[in-house]
């Protein structure tokens, strides 16, 4: 064969495709539906057991749509459950998107004391490189989180709803590393600490403005009542955001850490990390995960195996499950999740509820 593909070359590659009818079966399937629908073995799929041994809660689903904001609303659903066991109501909501006005702003703020500490370095710096590539976007971690509820408190969902731009965050994302990468440019070409932060005050001002015409103005107070499950009226009166948050919150927060893993030889087991440059509150305490999982698996009464679908590879996943059972972790159960309903409605209708579609055929953080 020569070194560039010539006519008579592709003409015969043509040939011999057109020859097999087999091929051209599998062409006139394939150009009409998706090629996992078409590679579906119906013997697998009429082998399975639909049968289960335990029921989740019938709380309403808590919808991040086309956000990454599935850290923020993790931390918020594992606060939820003792909120509404103190309201007395059978489903409650802290507002996901005033956390997420607070967590850009504090970020975008994180940022720029960023550039500035590190304004003294070439633009191809690697550190530099990192910030200036993703100067704002939705994903997080749990000390993150609680930085942001710390400061800010939380609000119930009706005192600051959903918009447009927070269940789709994209295009204000895109606004927003525009004006900070600007920011950044700024900032770096000035000389002093008094000029740097004069500039970030103007850069901030367009952040805040830009936050406020997308997700809407954060409540400093709000007036506070509701209904319990009893049909009981009860009411709070005016209450700020620290207030609410300091009534609300029945989980003690700083009893919890972040486990990751890690298998790299630098990062041995048991011990606290951190990453220059992570975070959103400007001297919050550190992102600081704990590694590894495994460490506590075997001192835990279950291990709950969470998989993300078309994510997690075969390979991955037995490997976990190895040093699971190396760990003498006790697996209860997995969850498969994000699965896009989509592409795979034949293999999952009969799992998830019809109001969860649209939820899992988004792709999230």
């Amino acid at each position: 064969m020569e070194r560039n593909l010539t006519a008579e070359q592709l003409a015969l590659f043509e040939k011999e495709f057109a020859s097999n009818p087999q091929y051209r079966v599998m062409q006139n399937a394939v150009t009409q539906t998706p090629v996992n629908a078409i590679a579906l073995d119906r013997q697998v799929v009429t082998s399975i057991d639909h049968s289960v041994s335990h029921l989740l809660d019938d709380w309403k689903v808590t919808h991040q749509k086309k956000s990454g904001r599935c850290w923020l609303f993790a931390g918020l659903n594992l606060l939820r459950a003792g909120a509404a066991a103190k309201l007395g109501v059978k489903d409650f909501e802290f507002s996901q998107n005033y956390v997420l006005f607070w967590d850009k702003f504090e970020r975008a703020n994180f940022f720029l004391e960023a550039i500035i500490d590190t304004a003294d370095r070439d633009a191809d710096d690697r550190t530099v490189a990192h910030l200036l590539s993703d100067p704002i976007g939705d994903g997080g971690q749990w000390n993150m989180f609680i930085a942001v509820v710390r400061k800010h408190g939380l609000v119930p969902k009706t005192a600051m709803p959903e918009t447009e731009s927070s269940s789709s965050t994209a295009q204000m994302n895109d606004i927003l590393r525009k004006v900070l990468r600007q920011g950044a440019r700024d900032l770096r070409a000035l000389d002093g600490a008094e000029a740097r932060r004069d500039r970030k005050q103007e850069i901030l001002t367009t952040v805040h403005r830009v936050l406020s015409i997308h997700l809407g103005t954060p409540p400093q107070k709000f007036l506070w009542q509701w209904k319990d499950s009893d049909k009981g009226f009860h009411r709070d009166g005016w209450t700020t955001p620290a207030e609410f948050a300091a009534e609300y919150v029945q989980l003690p927060v700083d009893d919890y850490v972040c486990l990751v893993h890690d298998p790299r030889s630098t990062s041995p087991v048991g011990k606290t990390f951190t990453v220059d440059y992570l975070g959103n509150v400007i001297d919050a305490p550190p992102v600081m995960p704990v590694t590894d999982a495994a460490v506590v698996a075997n001192t835990a009464g279950g291990v709950l195996f969470v998989v993300g679908s078309e994510m997690t590879s075969r390979q991955a996943a037995a490997r976990a499950l190895e040093q699971l059972e190396h760990a003498k972790g006790r697996p209860i159960g997995a969850v498969l999740n994000r699965v896009d309903l989509d592409h795979n409605a034949y293999y999952y209708s009969q799992y998830y509820r019809r109001e969860y579609a649209s939820y899992y055929g988004v792709a999230g953080a």
